[in-house]
């Protein structure tokens, strides 16, 4: 039942709100009013169990009193300073040198922003300057997946996959390169069969011969999709492109802003093969997005050409040190509460119900990802693969509905590429916590199979 208090709230929304990203509407369908550990209520009361940590950002739940008193202690001590050159302040410095200790061995240094998109665009400069410095400076290129999603910024929309994100704007950014993604189940056209990730991977330096060695900066991908549905790369695939990337003379970017922070039972899915990039972004879970923040890492070798010159990147927040504070904090958590440990657990236990319980019904197609990273692709008919018309509204119009009736907050995703449901909770999630929501999701799946078309 909506009451007036929310009907008010709407009606302000609607006059007021220009609502970001999908489709704009004039009024929100659910207004949120407070949450804690891994339960949501609305301004109607009614509870959700998050089960998308709100997007795959909330990985340490929500009401962290250790997030809080570290933004309330800083704001006490110095509530503004910037990075801007040469200027520092004491969090950051302080979580840069925690930082150091759980990235991969080579990457040391630290550009603090405000978040994933402008940790990817911060990338793609850092890329370009350092060949530019290098010599090189017809190396501007930027080779991407198919169905890559690295945020919503200028170059970084004009990687997307989703058309919707490039239609609108006017002319790409100049030299985005698109190759074959590593989706075994939806492999592209000619990369099928049981070798196709291989090829999908060599296609690297295929794409690297067709745009010139001299043009191509840095090849960019996450070491598991989010966009294109929770997917996570197969063992083959980065030990080939990390050696093509080295041999080929173009830098390796591990946009880590969705699976970084133990979402994957690793503190960085890139460690699944234990390789190091040479850039790597973050952004959500590196402050449990309590506040803003994102971070771009840079190899040793990568940074080495930039004392001494300008780097004209930056924006007068960048170096913040109340998300610093935070950011210190929420590292502290995942490592004294051993997040990553409890992940890997957590997450064997729910991705074994989702192949057992789920995989068997007659439209669920695949089931993806690691640790609480995890996926189902919802399918019309199991055998060809073939998705639900888009007339019948299956992943918005009937899940959702269905998930928010039952008090489970999810996030589904239709594309032109597949319709997948995602099962990426805070990490924090108990094992029992995970099995209510399977049990409540598993009838709204089950009962597709009576979807008449």
């Amino acid at each position: 039942m909506v009451t007036k208090r929310t009907q008010e709230l709407k009606e302000k929304s609607a006059a007021h709100v220009f609502h970001s990203f999908g489709m704009v509407v004039d009024k929100p369908e659910i207004i949120w009013e407070k949450g804690k550990g891994v339960t949501l209520w609305d301004t109607d009361g009614k509870e959700y169990l998050d089960i998308c940590s709100f997007f795959q950002c909330c990985n340490l739940g929500y009401g962290r009193k250790e997030l809080h008193n570290a933004a309330l202690e800083q704001m006490n001590q110095l509530e503004y300073a910037t990075t801007i050159s040469p200027y520092g302040n004491i969090p950051t410095i302080e979580y840069a040198t925690e930082l150091a200790k759980v990235t991969p061995k080579n990457i040391n240094r630290f550009f603090f922003n405000t978040g994933g998109t402008e940790a990817n665009e911060t990338a793609f400069k850092i890329a370009k300057f350092y060949w530019y410095m290098k010599g090189k400076p017809t190396k501007y290129k930027i080779i991407c997946l198919k169905d890559a999603y690295h945020g919503s910024g200028f170059l970084t929309g004009s990687l997307s996959g989703w058309v919707n994100m490039r239609n609108y704007f006017g002319p790409e950014a100049a030299g985005v390169v698109r190759i074959p993604n590593y989706n075994c189940y939806r492999p592209s056209p000619g990369f099928e069969g049981p070798d196709g990730v291989i090829k999908a991977a060599k296609y690297l330096e295929t794409a690297i011969d067709q745009e010139g060695e001299d043009s191509v900066a840095a090849f960019i991908t996450e070491p598991e999709q989010g966009w294109a549905g929770g997917i996570p790369a197969p063992p083959e695939y980065f030990p080939i492109i990390r050696e093509i990337c080295t041999r080929r003379n173009v830098l390796w970017i591990d946009d880590e802003v969705m699976s970084g922070f133990c979402r994957t039972g690793k503190m960085f899915a890139v460690e699944h093969w234990n390789l190091e990039p040479d850039i790597m972004t973050m952004g959500k879970g590196i402050v449990s997005e309590y506040v803003p923040f994102g971070a771009v890492g840079v190899s040793d070798e990568v940074f080495s050409v930039f004392p001494g010159q300008i780097f004209a990147q930056g924006m007068t927040c960048y170096g913040h040190p109340v998300p610093a504070a935070v950011a210190r904090a929420a590292l502290d958590v995942y490592l004294k509460e051993s997040i990553c440990e409890h992940v890997t657990e957590v997450g064997n236990h729910v991705k074994e119900r989702l192949e057992r319980e789920f995989l068997p019904l007659p439209n669920v197609g695949n089931v993806a990802g690691m640790g609480l990273f995890l996926s189902i692709e919802i399918v019309a008919d199991k055998d060809t693969q073939r998705k639900f018309p888009p007339e019948k509204n299956v992943m918005y119009g009937i899940i959702r509905q269905k998930c928010w009736e039952a008090g489970l907050f999810p996030r589904v995703y239709g594309s032109q590429f597949s319709d997948r449901l995602f099962f990426t909770p805070p990490l924090i999630i108990t094992k029992e916590e995970a099995d209510r929501a399977l049990d409540l999701l598993y009838p709204i799946i089950a009962g597709l199979k009576d979807l008449k078309y």
